[in-house]
This record gives C-alpha cells, structure tokens and sequence, in this order.
C-alpha cells in the first residue's frame, strides 16, 4: 500500500460521520387514518375472502423539534398496512401479517420526498381506485383484531426518528364510526376466563360439611370478533371444588346452587376482543369430609345461559381454576380437612397470617415477660417480708431481756434473794475444824 494509501478510508469514515451528524433529529406520527369506502356498516371482512378498500385518508405530523429536509435519494419514509393483534398496555402490534396489496400512487410517493416542517402535517388522500385488498387470515380470529397502517423510516441521513411508539395507527375490525373502525369480521365469538380472584373474606378458611361464603369476580376475555351480549338469559357461571383443574376432574363437589348474580354486573355485554370483569359473585364453598384432603382447586367454569343464547362459544377452553393454600401466594384460601386415618398425605391446616402469628408471637413473649418480673417481684416481697418478720423477732427478744434485768433489780426482788440466801446458808452443815 502506497504511502496515500489510508487516504480513502479516512475519507469515507469522514463522510459517514458527517452524514449521520447532520441528520436532523425530529419525530414524525402517524396520526389519522381514516376509511371512507368501504363504510364500516356496509362491510363484512370474511375469513379467507378479498375485501377492497377504495378511499382513505392518512396524515403524517411532524411533531419537531426540528423541520424535515426534502430527501433527493429515496422518499423520506414508506407507509404500510398490517393485520395485527394490539398489545394496548404496551403500545404495540403483535403479530403483524403484512397487506402486500396496499400502496400509494405516484404523486404520493413523490410528497414521500417532500420536507415537513415541524409542528406541520402531511395529507394523503387516495382516490376512487383501489388502494388496497385485505384478505383477512382464518387462522388469527383469537388474536388480530386491527387493520394498522405504519411508518417505515428509510433513515437515509436526512432524518433521525427519536419517537417510535407513535409510527402507526390502529382501527378495529367492528362496526362503528367510520373514522374509528374499518368494519366488522366474521370471527365467531370465543370466551375465555382469565382471572379469578376472591375478595372476601380476607383470608378464606374452608372447613369440612361447612359453608364458607365467598365474594368472587372473573375476568372474561371475547377472542372473537361479535358482541357477547350480557344477561343472565346469555351468561351463567358454575363453581365446583374438584380433584383436577379440569372439566372432567375425577372428584368433583358442585356449589352452582348457592350461587348468587343479583349484586354482579352480569348484564354487562362482551366486546369482540375485548375485556369484562364480573364482580360481587358470592357463592358458599364447603368441602366434603369425605376425601377431602383430594380436593385441591376451586374451578369456575363460564357457559351459555340456553342453548339458544346469542353466541357461540367452545367451551373446551371455559374454565379457570385456583389452588386451596394461602392467597398471600395467590390462591384462593386455606383448606381445613379432618385427619386422616389410613392415607399418609398430608392435611393442609389453617394457617393463620403473618399478622396474625406475629401478633401471637408478641402476646406469647409480653406474657413470659410479665411472669418472670412477677415471679422477681413476688420473691423481693417475700424476702422482705422475712426479713422484716426476723428484724421485729429480735427487737423483741432484746426488750424482754432488758425487762427481765430491769426486774432482777427492783428492791424487793433484792431482800428476797437475801432471805433465801440466809435460809440456805443456816442448812449447810458446820464443819468440824477438829476432825480435819
């Protein structure tokens, strides 16, 4: 290599830098999408069959900081279509299947390389012919419930996107407003329990041949494209307590009758693809004192009211159930069985909460405590006691003394030790000095 050899790849290191520096930093939006032909209530997208869409609208903001540069290579972004499932919670497509139909005419791909100023917007309005043919797949009815047009960014050095979250723009697959819907499916309605949760009590304890009423909801998901219609005539809900989380569980104890809807919001409809949740269910669970410990889920179950509600529904995926144990962990409550005499597993006790158990804990302490001072207590007054008893005994043992002295001495007591002194003096016999 020549000495001018690193020449070249300085230079085009420095021109990519130089490109990628000069870019303009700015954030363009997908903000309207509108479908004027087909009129979603004059539209059904069958499964499987090639619906065209003729008019439409779309508008491209460019929400700044900076103005979009005119590009002279290629158009600044493209705009595409999907079929997609929509992931409301975080903002995204799911899934998306690709309408390859969908395109725009010439003299929008030349405004494609056209500037935007910032805070501006950019109108698309396709004519009278076709712009795209949506063939909508049998195989997402569960999950694509929205027709989605989107930004792709060519990001060819003119521009830097620094916001993709607001790239597309979603309508759904239903009947409604023209600019807030494209038209309705075919898709059958599927309903599908999701969440099952107890609210009261706090801490359910289910005892043997012994009724424990519980506060419930249920959260219903529509993976379909119609309307569940609400109303006990329509919706109806069993309960059970079963060996298996299943429909078929090999032991099973029905609660369906002690079920009570009045103060629910079942009336409330389902919308396709959407989300319901039925609160203040109450139900009275007991388990069987027979092979009770076998029972280890508490199941509900959604089914049609009749055979003639208006819906239609698999019920293979209907049913939703919770374990027996401590809702801390997420069950649905503590299950209190007889002991058992002849099978070694083991019988789930009530446990009590935490709370409940420190607070146990610390009236099991604060009593020690007390009894140990009281037991010091009772022995400090004892001894003192005792001692005070001694102290008194002596006192009284000096004052007799000291009494008994003071008597010895009184002038009487004096003559009469005298005269019993004589007496005994005058009886001892003389001693004769002579025989000695």
């Amino acid at each position: 290599m020549s000495k001018y050899g690193w020449i070249l790849p300085f230079f085009i290191l420095f021109s990519f830098i130089q490109l990628v520096c000069s870019a303009v930093l700015t954030d363009l939006e997908l903000e309207i999408y509108t479908i004027f032909n087909p009129m979603p209530s004059t539209v059904v997208f069958h499964r499987g069959t090639d619906v065209t869409i003729n008019v439409m609208s779309i508008t491209v903001r460019n929400n700044g900081p900076r103005n979009l540069p005119a590009s002279a290579v290629q158009p600044n972004y493209d705009i595409v279509m999907y079929i997609a499932g929509l992931d409301e919670q975080n903002g995204t497509m799911v899934d998306p299947v690709p309408v390859n139909t969908f395109s725009l005419n010439d003299d929008a791909e030349k405004r494609r390389n056209n500037g935007i100023p910032a805070h501006t917007n950019q109108l698309y309005q396709v004519p009278a012919w076709p712009t795209a043919v949506v063939n909508y797949p049998s195989d997402k009815c569960q999950t694509h419930s929205h027709l989605c047009v989107a930004l792709q960014h060519h990001f060819n050095g003119v521009y830097t996107d620094n916001n993709p979250d607001n790239d597309f723009f979603c309508l759904p697959f239903i009947n409604g407003v023209f600019s807030e819907s494209v038209g309705p499916t075919d898709c059958p309605t599927e309903v599908i329990p999701i969440a099952f949760s107890i609210h009261r009590p706090d801490v359910p304890i289910y005892r043997y041949n012994a009724a424990t009423e519980i506060e419930f909801s249920v959260e219903l998901h529509n993976a379909g494209g119609a309307v569940v219609p609400g109303g006990e005539n329509n919706l109806a809900f069993h309960i059970f307590v079963g060996s298996e989380n299943t429909l078929n569980s090999t032991l099973k104890s029905d609660m369906t009758d002690s079920l009570d809807l009045h103060n629910s919001n079942s009336d409330d409809s389902i919308d396709p693809w959407g989300h319901t949740t039925y609160t203040n269910l109450t139900v009275n669970v007991s388990l069987p004192a027979s092979n009770c410990e076998l029972y280890n889920y508490l199941c509900v179950i959604f089914k049609k009211a009749t055979a003639n509600s208006a819906f239609e529904d698999d019920i293979g995926n209907n049913i939703i159930c919770n374990s027996f144990g401590d809702v801390i962990h997420g069950n649905v409550g503590l299950r209190f069985c007889p002991e058992l005499q002849e099978s070694t597993n083991s019988t789930q006790l009530p446990i009590e909460p935490p709370a409940k158990q420190n607070q146990n804990n610390f009236w099991v302490t604060f009593g020690i405590i007390t009894g140990f001072i009281i037991i010091i207590c009772t022995v400090v007054v004892l001894t003192t006691l005792l001692y005070t008893c001694l102290c008194k005994k002596k006192k009284n043992n000096k004052v007799d003394d000291v009494d008994k002295n003071a008597a010895t001495e009184s002038p009487g007591d004096v003559y009469a030790v005298a005269d019993d002194a004589t007496e005994k003096t005058q009886q001892i016999p003389a001693i004769n000095v002579q025989e000695m």
